[in-house]
C-alpha cells in the first residue's frame, strides 16, 4: 500500500459532506459517510504537506539549530468549526487543511525564514501571507502565516493549500496558554468567539501587548500604549482570574499516558489524545510503516467519542512537546513571562 494517496472525491462531493458536517440535512449522506469522506481529503494533503516539512526542516536549521519545525493535519473538530463559523463557505476552500509550524527563539529569525519563504519553487506557488506580527489579531494573535498552492501533474492534488505558520516561542507560548484556558474552560478564545471586553479575552490581549513591547513590534489595538498603565492592567487581570494558579494547576493535573513504556528511536508521528473529563492525555509513538494505522485511530477516535485528537509528525517526544506543549498543558514559558512582567517594567509599548 503506498504511504500517500491523492484526494479520492471530487471538491464537489467534499463540499457537500461539509455542509453534511455542519447539519445541512438536505445533504444525501450519513454523517460517518460524510466525515470518511473528509478524512480522506484530510489524507490526501500528506504528500504536499510531508514536502513542505522536509524542505522546511532544512531551511530553518539554516536560520537557527534552535528551530522546530512540525507538520499536522487539521483536526476534524476544528475543520467543522471554521464552518460552522462561517469562515469560509466551503471546505475546500480552507487553506490550513495541511499545516506546518516552525518556532524560533527570537523574531529576527522568523523574518529571515519567512523573507526566503516568500520565493516560489516548482511545486509549491507562494500566494499570499498574513503578517499578524505588524498588524496583530485585535484578541492578541501575533505570527505570520504562508499560504502556497501545490503544483502537480497529478489533478487530484494539484492546488491544494499548504500553510506555514512561523513565530517566535513568545509569540508561541500565548497562542499556547489560549488554547489551553480554551481546552479547560469551553470558552472559544481561539476562535476568537470571546469577545475582547470580557475578562479573559482583555487578558490575553494586554499580554500579547507586553509580549509584543518585547520584541519591539507593534502593540494590539485598544491595548494602553502606556507600559504602566498597560502592566497595571494585566496584573489587576491576572489576580482577578487566578492566571498562575489556574495554568499551574490545569499542567499538574493532566496525567500523561502511554501505551508504550518507552518510545522508539525511528518514532515518526505521535496520536494525541486529550480528555478534558478525566484530566489524560494519552499518545502513541507510530513508526513510519504504521503511519497508515496512525490515521486509522485518528478518524475512529473523533467518529466515536468526540476527544481532542490530532497527529503530529515530529521526530522526538521533545520536539512534540515544544511543538503543540498545549496538548501536554504546558504553559510554564507564558507563566514565567507574566511573571515577570507583573513584577517589573517592560520595555514601553510602541
Amino acid at each position: 500500500m503506498a504511504k500517500y494517496a491523492p484526494p479520492a472525491y471530487s471538491r464537489e462531493e467534499i463540499n457537500r459532506a461539509g455542509r453534511r458536517l455542519t447539519g445541512d440535512l438536505s445533504v444525501s449522506l450519513d454523517v460517518d459517510t460524510a466525515i470518511a469522506m473528509i478524512h480522506s481529503w484530510r489524507l490526501g494533503h500528506n504528500q504536499p504537506l510531508n514536502g513542505m516539512y522536509m524542505t522546511l526542516k532544512t531551511r530553518a536549521a539554516k536560520v537557527s539549530p534552535a528551530a522546530v519545525v512540525a507538520q499536522r493535519l487539521k483536526r476534524l473538530q476544528s475543520i467543522g468549526a471554521k464552518l460552522a463559523r462561517g469562515e469560509v463557505e466551503k471546505l475546500t476552500q480552507i487553506q490550513d487543511t495541511g499545516g506546518c509550524r516552525v518556532v524560533f527563539p527570537e523574531l529576527a529569525d522568523v523574518g529571515e525564514l519567512v523573507s526566503v519563504c516568500m520565493n516560489d519553487s516548482k511545486t509549491f506557488k507562494y500566494q499570499h501571507r498574513k503578517d499578524y506580527v505588524t498588524d496583530p489579531k485585535p484578541a492578541g494573535y501575533r505570527s505570520h502565516h504562508l499560504i502556497y498552492r501545490y503544483v502537480s501533474d497529478i489533478s487530484a492534488y494539484n492546488g491544494l493549500k499548504i500553510e506555514l505558520q512561523v513565530r517566535t516561542r513568545l509569540q508561541h507560548s500565548w497562542a499556547t496558554a489560549v488554547e489551553t484556558v480554551s481546552t479547560f474552560t469551553k470558552l472559544p478564545l481561539k476562535s476568537g468567539g470571546l469577545g475582547v471586553d470580557t475578562p479573559w479575552g482583555r487578558f490575553f490581549a494586554l499580554a500579547s501587548s507586553a509580549f509584543a513591547a518585547w520584541e519591539e513590534s507593534p502593540p494590539v489595538p485598544n491595548t494602553p500604549t502606556n507600559a504602566a498603565e498597560l502592566l497595571a492592567e494585566l496584573g489587576s487581570l491576572a489576580e482577578q482570574l487566578n492566571v498562575v494558579f489556574s495554568l499551574n494547576a490545569w499542567r499538574t493535573a493532566l496525567r500523561e499516558l502511554s501505551s508504550k513504556k518507552s518510545i522508539p528511536t525511528d518514532t515518526k508521528a505521535f496520536l494525541l489524545v486529550l480528555d478534558v473529563e478525566t484530566n489524560t492525555i494519552r499518545w502513541v509513538p507510530f513508526k513510519k510503516q504504521d503511519l497508515a494505522k496512525a490515521e486509522e485511530m485518528r478518524l475512529e477516535v473523533e467518529k466515536t467519542s468526540g476527544k481532542d485528537v490530532v497527529v503530529v509528525y515530529v521526530d522526538s517526544i521533545s520536539n512534540l512537546r515544544k511543538a503543540y506543549p498545549n496538548y501536554f498543558a504546558d504553559t510554564r514559558q507564558f507563566i514565567k513571562a507574566i511573571e515577570e512582567l507583573i513584577g517589573r517594567r517592560v520595555p514601553a509599548v510602541s
